[in-house]
């Protein structure tokens, strides 16, 4: 037994190492002289997994859940590991196993939405996520695909309501920014839109796909005319200014000469107003 233990120890110092090769070489000289030694598959599972090998990964923390049934950290690996081999079916069974068995693994709820999330059962995973934000409430990756998957399913209120809670935390997140900015475009808060749109870019000009929202947005004489409508019946006065402006634009845009003016002779006229009350 000293001479297996000479040999783990020395297996470890290999993991430690980035040296995973003479790792499990190590370590299955000893599985062969003692099958049940410490736990070991479920370290060569985490270290086929490191390695990208899902194979030998799925296979080793199996055998460590054929010795150990009770192990659910393992299980909770074996898990994340079918997800990540995109058999979600699989995934999702696994953690059902362990959130029915009441194990102190939230996260299981996490993974599992993903996993409905990407098998189409965009409801079940919101009620995953929904659970997870109940138990971790702090939890920004949650959040975040609860944001997604309410936007997903054109529940775009939820989902800003989501995104604003990570950004009161921390403003400089790009991709919440960027699905804001689409969650306030399907709401048709164009305005908004295009102020998350434009922070996007500001934190990375090489974000293509928000410089191209922007450029669709700004070129979208009809969208600008659908949002001025709504925003005219909805808002104050000076406000009503602004949105008779995006109108009138929008016309313009359609040659519509005769509304074009119209709406902008509206906010010539509140404005000489404005000025005889001065």
């Amino acid at each position: 037994m000293s001479n297996l233990n000479e040999l783990f120890l020395k297996a470890e110092d290999f993991k430690k190492k980035g040296m995973f090769d003479n790792a499990i070489a190590l370590y299955n000289r000893i599985l062969k002289e003692d099958p049940q030694f410490k736990d070991i598959h479920t370290i060569l599972g985490e270290i086929y997994y490191i390695m990208g090998d899902v194979d030998n990964a799925v296979k080793n923390y199996e055998m460590d859940m054929h010795h150990n049934e009770e192990n659910y950290l393992t299980l909770y690996r074996l898990g994340i590991v079918y997800y990540r081999a995109t058999k979600f079916n699989k995934a999702i069974q696994i953690f059902k196993n362990i959130v029915d068995k009441g194990c102190q693994l939230d996260m299981a709820y996490y993974w599992m939405g993903l996993a409905y999330f990407h098998t189409g059962r965009i409801v079940r995973g919101i009620e995953m996520f929904e659970k997870l934000r109940e138990k971790m409430p702090q939890n920004t990756v949650g959040c975040y695909n609860l944001a997604v998957s309410y936007q997903t399913i054109g529940q775009f209120s939820k989902a800003i309501d989501c995104l604003l809670r990570i950004l009161e935390e921390d403003d400089s997140i790009v991709s919440v920014h960027y699905h804001l900015a689409l969650a306030y475009l399907g709401d048709m808060q164009i305005k908004l839109a295009l102020k998350h749109f434009t922070r996007v870019v500001e934190l990375d000009p090489k974000h293509q796909a928000a410089q191209k929202k922007l450029d669709e947005i700004y070129n979208d004489q009809e969208m600008l005319y659908s949002y001025g409508v709504k925003m005219t019946k909805d808002s104050d006065n000076d406000e009503e200014l602004n949105m008779n402006y995006y109108i009138g634009e929008a016309y313009k845009g359609f040659n519509m000469i005769d509304k074009t003016f119209k709406y902008l002779k509206t906010i010539a006229l509140e404005k000489d107003k404005d000025k005889v009350k001065e």
